[in-house]
């Protein structure tokens, strides 16, 4: 950059040091938190660019002390406080509550501020109240320990409920990477808690799905009702109409329609998704708008949505291709954001907020009895979508799960393997467009 002329020598001797300097705070806030049961004074940097603290002596005196290198620093610490050389002894009395904060500040910097919420929160309830779990030195750790911890979240402990299986995952993850970053710094060579397997968790995870059932999408008990093309037909005429009506305020919603056509999404995962999600490989679906673990509200009863960066089964992101119907429709959407001068980085806004359940519940009731149908959820596109693969396309049913989001056994009766990649949009598109569905493919489906 300085032979082209865009920068200087000096400013990019400037950015170096910057960086430099910023990398070096890091280490010495790290180096402040492992040593913060004894030392309490801040370590800082003087302009002379040497790093100064103040220790406590073990005659109980103050002494200040200055060192070029924050390495040179520790030693001196571990020299004062433990009356060893190197860092072995303050790597003995590392817990996880020291390393959580460490931890968290590199999360912050790769995660979106919803997620490190989302985390603070379950530190704070689920993990933090366990002392012996966060309090006992990570050398000392064992299986005993960790499955306490586990089985009284679990099973709840005090008259607090217990929590869910996939809540469960979700914060035995945080253990989990915490851990995994003291092995990085050699404190240890194992991590007990991603070895550790809590008794009855298949059983209890079996016990809740069942009871869940009733009000499972996939496993919706009214049976697989699809659209025929007909149908579909005249939805799209119907979704048209009401976006060119003039009284009509949230078109977007009925392109979020025709998009759902295209993608047989959840729904929870179709509300959230963003801009930046459609890249060049296709659709990367990433999160989804559910009920939350703890969803009533104490002072309305009503059910609390929330979002999770995570998908239905657990798994960080799935890709969905697009077909040209799928890309046609992103571009209208993008025409109508730029007319009506939303910004959001949704896909499908109302007034730069996110498009919500009740709202595209009554946009759907309403775009049913314009195109003269009995009043269908949203979910019959994701329905309609699936069997269509099904039906019309040569996926294996285990390809089409994947596609889906779900695992084989969930919407699939048997299992014939995976193909390796994507298909090809053109694939999807055909099948969509390959006829009505029938009473076969329904029963697989």
């Amino acid at each position: 950059m300085v032979e082209d002329g865009i920068i200087t020598e000096t400013q990019a001797r400037e950015v170096i040091m910057k960086a430099k300097k910023t990398e070096e705070e890091k280490k010495r806030d790290e180096l402040q938190a492992m040593f913060s049961k004894v030392h309490t004074a801040p370590i800082t940097q003087s302009s002379d660019g040497r790093w100064r603290t103040k220790i406590t002596t073990p005659d109980g005196k103050k002494k200040a002390i200055a060192k070029t290198y924050l390495e040179d620093m520790e030693r001196a610490l571990n020299l004062n406080y433990f009356g060893v050389e190197g860092t072995k002894k303050v790597l003995e009395t590392v817990t996880i509550r020291l390393l959580y904060p460490i931890w968290l500040e590199e999360k912050k910097q790769l995660q979106e501020a919803s997620t490190i919420i989302s985390i603070e929160s379950k530190w704070r309830n689920d993990i933090e109240p366990c002392e012996q779990l966060v309090d006992t030195p990570i050398k000392e750790l064992n299986v005993d320990i960790i499955k306490t911890w586990a089985l009284r979240l679990l099973n709840g402990t005090d008259g607090k409920p217990g929590c869910k299986v996939g809540h469960f995952y979700n914060v035995k993850a945080i253990v989990n990477e915490i851990l995994d970053k003291a092995i990085a710094r050699d404190i240890v060579q194992y991590n007990v808690s991603r070895n550790t397997k809590i008794e009855g968790m298949k059983a209890r995870k079996a016990k809740e799905k069942a009871a869940n059932s009733e009000e499972d999408e996939d496993d919706n008990q009214e049976g697989i009702i699809t659209l025929t093309d007909e149908e579909l037909a005249k939805i799209e005429v119907a979704a048209r109409d009401l976006m060119n009506d003039k009284q009509t305020e949230r078109p977007l919603t009925y392109l979020m329609f025709l998009f759902e056509r295209e993608v047989g999404l959840r729904i929870g995962e179709l509300l959230e998704l963003k801009h930046k999600d459609v890249m060049k490989d296709g659709l990367h679906v990433r999160r989804f708008y559910a009920y939350s673990e703890d969803s009533i509200d104490p002072e309305t009863g009503e059910k609390v949505y929330k979002i999770k960066n995570w998908l239905k089964n657990y798994k960080i992101s799935r890709v969905v291709p697009l077909t040209d119907e799928a890309l046609a429709i992103l571009d209208e959407v993008k025409r109508v954001k730029k007319e009506l001068g939303i910004e959001s980085d949704h896909l499908f806004s109302i007034n730069n907020h996110p498009v919500d359940y009740s709202h595209a519940n009554r946009c759907m009731k309403k775009m049913c009895r314009k195109a003269g149908l009995p009043d269908h959820r949203m979910y019959v596109f994701r329905k309609t979508w699936i069997t269509a693969m099904v039906d019309h396309s040569d996926l294996t049913l285990a390809q089409i799960a994947n596609l889906a989001g779900n695992t084989p056994a969930v919407i699939m009766k048997s299992y014939y393997g995976r193909r390796d990649g994507l298909p090809d949009p053109s694939t999807i598109s055909a099948a969509l467009r390959g006829g009505s569905v029938t009473k076969k493919s329904q029963e697989i489906a």
